[in-house]
């Protein structure tokens, strides 16, 4: 199951942020360097095309303004979509892929705390 794992969290993170960035600008380029998923120390990614100047931070604004407070999301957030995507996959492989994500739940827990897992799980009817 760890295999299984494995294979989809690369797979998601490949494809996630391209995807969404293309739902906004389908003309911007994203170049993702490396991913935790696929056994990088961090997720590095750049976007090639973007000129970081006044000009730039002026749209950047306008654009966050119109996006409303919703459009960025905390971590917590953005965990819990994961491993919501990961639930709904391992329901797939009935009580063994639920055995597995019991244990990505206690191992969660065991490393950052179930005050932090309980900061993440208030995200999950947003994506159940």
């Amino acid at each position: 199951m760890e295999a299984v794992c494995g294979k989809y969290g690369a797979l998601y993170c490949r494809d996630v942020d391209w995807a969404i960035l293309n739902g906004f600008e389908p003309s911007l380029r994203l170049e993702l360097e490396s991913t935790l998923s696929a056994g990088a120390c961090c997720c590095r990614f750049t976007y090639p095309q973007a000129c970081q100047d006044a000009a730039f931070e002026a749209q950047q604004e306008k654009w966050a303004a119109l996006a409303g407070a919703d459009a960025v999301q905390p971590f917590a957030y953005h965990t819990a979509h994961v491993y919501c995507a990961f639930r709904q996959v391992m329901r797939d492989y009935g009580e063994a892929g639920e055995k597995v994500m019991e244990q990505a739940q206690a191992d969660f827990k065991s490393y950052y705390t179930e005050r932090v897992w309980n900061e993440i799980a208030a995200y999950f009817g947003k994506f159940q």
